[in-house]
């Protein structure tokens, strides 16, 4: 036994004092620090081709692997003051808090293999004397390794102490009952002990007995006892952020994140990043506490019998972890438990990587084109920006099932694309998902933005989207009836501009709104006569009454002022916007994607083969543009048109062929690109009202008449109104309507024609 004993003496102090070789490719950078008076070592470990960590991808660096060769390195540089481990998915740095963790561990290894293995040279007349010699290497090397194999205490320390003191229970128990051992036993029992003290001492299992007992999730406990590394950077990052992106143009929050847009020096690309409240160790501390405790034992905190939609569960999770954090740290503020509410909740639902985006209104659409490249976004102010951000495997698949469960549908190989709409009190979005094979390098994702926060006509005219008199235009036609339809490419404002015209439009007309997916506006606070359907462009025959073209043939039961179509995709949803006007429903209002008012002709016609003596039956288009000027989106009006259908000999004759109907397309209002200004198109109102072929088809219909003189003064009394608003300052949209009605009112008291009657708001 002396034999072995000096080869486990002779191995460690080996393996303590000279630098043994690990698993990991590192090198160290050495400095002096003035302020100590003394060298310190900064590592830097590169895993970036490492199969261990491919192979642990999940626990990143809690497992037996990464956790052995951390401490190694601490055993072989002592004076370790920084850690930099850097992988494929970005760059870590091992936090003061680890740094102390895994020091004091090392420390107390170094003063725990200079224990001296019992020896057992006066007890060779004892016949059991083999076996047990047999039985206390096998446990020994298990314990502290040998020349092969590394020991429990560098790979699983938690685990190295729960069997040493199970074994010192066995042993001693052994001891009671069988008197003859003791004196071989004693001997190995005390060396146990002192093992066993010595890890009794260690900051990690004295955190493992203090909280974590009762959990078996080793590799989850190291994670929590340690806390995660903090993410430094992705190269890119890393590569960008010192040297291209040094200026700070916003910074702002949103939730429980800080959001900065930083600038290259020309200010033609941008960084969109993003960090936590959390900015201090203490806080960091009581994140990963709950945040662990909880993931280790959900059944005990969260208890529903069926899986919860996206919305339900973030509520239902929120009440539960408020409480909690609020019944152990008392001490916070309301907006501290609320923003580490947020973040735990967050984490929890695998959503935290995209949150912030998620959350950001300024935010239009967010980007992911593969499953190894970084998310990028387009911004309001900013345009298109970099992120930092990039997701792991597990936050992929993740985020593809909670999809697939919105959803409720499937995305798998024979169907691998899926196009959801998901609404939280948090984000509405529009999820669209591509896997392989139809995404070539396995996944792409993109997520358009549907805000809450919208746009009012007054926004719009002073960012310049239109022209006060392009925008008393509209609302005049508006008014008398006529349907609008909002043309451009995607997110040109097309639904932001009719969405500005429904707002301003009676609340006492009955509104009924069909659409895809729900881009219309709430207005039951300003007590609005909204009914909203959403319907399904995918419904099968079974599901008749839930797609567009059955409801909207059910808008002639239901006596609607106003229809709001949404978005002209299909060709179902063409054919139903024709029907409306068709039958009499003319004032609706509609988006489609197209460049320019002729090629929607041509679309409407050729693609979705609507007749084209219906094409006149269109009022006016108006053709949105979205152009980037300094890497900056804006969003302009370029084109009001309105549509002439007429024939070759008589516009009421009947029974006439198709090829009897000839277009005309006049133009209300141009934009001019070089001086970016909308202009009328005509010189005066007056010739505006001779030259509208919408007033002749007005006074046609006999409902109405509208002269010259009343046309101009209702005009004026938008235009004025506007005006007036736009020189508000006021946001509240309930004072902004409530404002736009006392002033048509005071203004429209001689006026013969007065569209708006009978208008109501409590304010």
């Amino acid at each position: 036994m002396r034999s072995l004993n000096n080869f486990f003496f002779n191995y460690f102090r080996k393996k303590m004092f000279s630098t043994r070789k690990t698993d990991c490719q590192y090198s160290i950078e050495r400095d002096f620090d003035d302020s100590r008076n003394q060298e310190v070592n900064i590592l830097h470990i590169n895993c970036e081709k490492c199969q261990i960590y491919e192979k642990y991808y999940d626990t990143k660096f809690f497992n037996k692997i990464c956790i052995k060769n951390i401490i190694q390195f601490f055993l072989n540089f002592p004076r370790l003051t920084e850690v930099v481990i850097k992988t494929i998915e970005g760059t870590y740095d091992v936090t003061p808090t680890q740094i102390y963790f895994f020091s004091d561990y090392a420390n107390h290894l170094e003063l725990l293999l200079k224990i001296n293995i019992p020896d057992f040279k006066d007890y060779k007349t004892c016949v059991n004397l083999l076996n047990c010699e047999r039985k206390w290497a096998y446990f020994i090397e298990r314990i502290l390794g040998n020349q092969f194999n590394d020991g429990l205490i560098f790979l699983h320390p938690i685990l190295a102490y729960l069997e040493i003191l199970q074994e010192i229970k066995v042993l001693k128990q052994k001891v009671e009952t069988e008197s003859e051992c003791i004196k071989c036993q004693e001997p190995f029992i005390q060396y146990l002990m002192k093992i066993n003290d010595l890890l009794n001492r260690t900051k990690i299992i004295q955190s493992y007995l203090s909280s974590y007992q009762k959990n078996s999730n080793f590799e989850k406990i190291y994670s929590l006892i340690l806390g995660d590394y903090n993410i430094l950077s992705s190269d890119m990052k890393k590569a960008t952020a010192s040297s291209e992106f040094n200026e700070i143009c916003a910074s702002y929050k949103i939730g429980p994140y800080h959001i900065k847009i930083l600038a290259n020096n020309t200010k033609s690309n941008f960084l969109y990043s993003i960090s936590t409240v959390i900015n201090s160790p203490a806080v960091k501390q009581i994140f990963n506490s709950i945040k662990y405790e909880i993931a280790l034992d959900p059944g005990k905190y969260f208890k529903f019998n069926t899986p919860l939609k996206l919305n339900a569960l973030l509520d239902y999770e929120m009440k539960y972890v408020s409480q909690l954090i609020r019944q152990n740290y008392g001490n916070l503020s309301d907006s501290d438990i609320y923003d580490l509410s947020e973040l735990i909740v967050f984490e929890l639902t695998n959503l935290n990587p995209l949150m912030a985006f998620l959350m950001d209104d300024k935010i239009e659409e967010i980007f992911m084109d593969s499953p190894n490249s970084f998310i990028y976004i387009d911004h309001q102010e900013f345009g298109r920006c970099q992120t930092n951000i990039s997701l792991t495997p597990t936050e992929i698949e993740s985020f593809k099932t909670r999809v697939r469960m919105e959803a409720e549908q499937r995305l798998d190989e024979l169907q691998p694309f899926l196009k959801t709409e998901i609404i939280t009190r948090y984000f509405h979005i529009r999820v669209s998902i591509q896997i392989y094979p139809l995404a070539f390098d396995g996944y792409s994702m993109s997520i358009r933005k549907l805000h809450k926060n919208f746009l009012t006509l007054i926004d719009l005219i002073e960012n310049k989207t239109l022209t006060t008199e392009a925008a008393a235009y509209l609302l005049f036609n508006l008014f008398h009836g006529r349907c609008i339809l909002v043309i451009g490419e995607p997110y040109s404002g097309k639904t932001t501009l009719i969405n500005s015209l429904d707002i301003l439009s009676q609340n006492n007309w009955r509104k009924i709104y069909i659409e895809d997916v729900v881009e219309s506006v709430d207005q039951s606070e300003i007590n609005a006569h909204q009914v909203r359907f959403q319907v399904n462009p995918n419904a099968n025959n079974s599901e008749v009454f839930s797609n567009k073209s059955f409801q909207v043939k059910e808008c002639l039961h239901r006596t609607p002022d106003l229809i709001f179509i949404g978005e002209l995709i299909h060709s179902e949803s063409v054919k139903s916007f024709f029907f409306l006007l068709k039958v009499g429903l003319r004032r609706c209002l509609a988006t489609a994607h197209a460049e320019s008012p002729e090629l929607m002709i041509n679309r409407f016609i050729f693609d979705d083969q609507i007749p084209p003596p219906l094409i006149g039956n269109i009022d006016i288009v108006v053709q949105m543009n979205r152009i980037i000027i300094n890497g900056k989106p804006i969003r302009r009006v370029g084109r009001i048109t309105e549509i002439k259908s007429s024939t070759k000999h008589n516009i009421e004759a009947l029974n006439l062929s198709e090829t009897d109907f000839q277009f005309s397309l006049t133009d209300i209002f141009i934009r001019d690109a070089y001086n970016d200004k909308l202009n009328l198109t005509f010189k005066s109102l007056n010739d505006l009202y001779n030259g509208s072929d919408l007033i002749k088809k007005i006074n046609l219909l006999r409902a109405e008449y509208i002269n010259a003189e009343d046309f101009i003064r209702e005009f004026k009394i938008f235009k004025t109104i506007l005006t007036k608003l736009t020189k508000n300052s006021e946001r509240n949209i309930r004072l902004i309507i409530a404002r736009f009605y006392q002033l048509w009112d005071d203004l429209n008291s001689n006026c013969n024609v007065n569209p708006i009657t009978n208008y109501s708001l409590s304010v």
